[in-house]
């Protein structure tokens, strides 16, 4: 499996190391990073969301990030990320979410296809098969929206919001090799106050969005839609808004059911 952190890639030395003593806190359970030197707390932050959005199997992050910062002989920066699971419960999960992701492979038989037959097939079947979870955001009770933020939601109730949806397409395609990144922007269409996450994917060296959300959205029983299926940044730009440098989408995919 690769691992496409394309927002690590993007980084200067410096934000790297902040980046890499994070990764190194969170998949260690500690309760903090420590840096040498003085660090721009905005900058941390979005250090932070490159991390969450780089890494879906790190589905326990929660959103807030507390820094602290200690000065004198030698500056120092401890920046404690927040956690919405813990202990034996996380060990669980990354149990059931490996095992959810080599059963979709094998069932898909996505393994055997083409990159782009194997992303056609995943978004056919999260299309025919998963739902939007509406009841996350209006209940708004915490277990729920978890499980709807994350990968959880998709492996275990076949269902989540923006948030867990790209983040699971790019969970999936990743194990296959496939070149794929979560894009977090806004939405004319999206409920929770116009915040939305979706996909970027690369097949034979060209970048496309794919809004899996919204293709669920739009989707009937035997009436798949691909409105927002491997689409340019033109296209996207109709009712997509993204801030972050991501790979330039320049056309549609001619044949899309290769």
């Amino acid at each position: 499996m690769i691992a496409d952190r394309y927002y690590y890639s993007r980084m200067n030395r410096r934000d790297r190391r902040i980046y890499e003593a994070l990764h190194d806190a969170v998949v260690n359970g500690r309760k903090a990073a420590e840096i040498e030197g003085g660090a721009d707390a905005d900058r941390i932050m979005e250090i932070y969301v490159a991390l969450v959005l780089d890494n879906p199997h790190l589905y326990y992050l929660g959103r807030e990030l507390h820094i602290v910062k200690y000065s004198g002989a030698c500056e120092r920066t401890l920046i404690e990320p927040s956690y919405t699971l813990g202990g034996e419960i996380i060990r669980d999960f990354n149990g059931r979410i490996e095992q959810g992701v080599n059963d979709l492979i094998r069932k898909l038989d996505l393994g055997r296809m083409t990159d782009a037959q194997a992303v056609r097939r995943l978004h056919d079947y999260l299309a025919s098969e998963t739902d939007y979870d509406d009841t996350a955001l209006s209940e708004r009770k915490k277990g729920r929206l978890i499980s709807a933020h994350s990968v959880i939601g998709i492996f275990s109730k076949q269902c989540a919001v923006c948030d867990g949806i790209s983040k699971t397409v790019k969970l999936v395609l990743n194990a296959l090799n496939i070149p794929c990144i979560v894009v977090a922007g806004q939405s004319a269409f999206e409920d929770d106050n116009g915040n939305h996450a979706w996909n970027i994917v690369k097949i034979g060296g060209k970048a496309y969005h794919l809004d899996m959300t919204w293709d669920i959205n739009l989707s009937r029983k035997g009436d798949i839609s691909y409105k927002y299926y491997l689409i340019s940044d033109q296209e996207a730009a109709r009712d997509h808004d993204w801030k972050r440098n991501v790979p330039a989408c320049g056309t549609r995919r001619g044949n899309m059911f290769t």
